[in-house]
């Protein structure tokens, strides 16, 4: 599970440099081709969001970037290439859940989910 655990942090820390420099060519490409990253109960409505494919989520990027970082928090829980583990937000500290598919070392499917 180390390297898992290790993957984890490296992309947290990954996303937090991406969101102070404004560049996510690095982090996104982190993910599979046709990864799926979808977003779940996201403020201020808790609508979902969803992309599919490198060309919509880089774009979804691009258009409407993440503004603040995140820290784990709690325990991270994998079984082989599926991983949850729960974030905070650093602004007011709202918690969330990260859950994560990896395929050949890079994520494949990633689901947020909010509140």
């Amino acid at each position: 599970m180390s390297s898992v655990t290790d993957f984890v942090g490296e992309y947290v820390g990954m996303f937090n440099a991406a969101v102070a420099s404004g560049d996510f060519t690095p982090l996104l490409a982190r993910y599979t081709d046709d990864a799926v990253l979808r977003f779940e109960n996201v403020p201020p409505d808790s609508s979902t969001l969803e992309y599919s494919g490198r060309k919509a989520f880089t774009a979804a990027y691009s258009e409407n970037p993440p503004d603040d970082q995140i820290e784990l928090i709690g325990d991270l829980v994998a079984d082989g290439g599926h991983v949850v583990t729960g974030f905070a937000w650093r602004r007011d500290q709202s918690a969330g859940v990260l859950d994560l598919t990896l395929t050949d070392g890079l994520i494949s499917r990633m689901i947020v989910i909010s509140g």
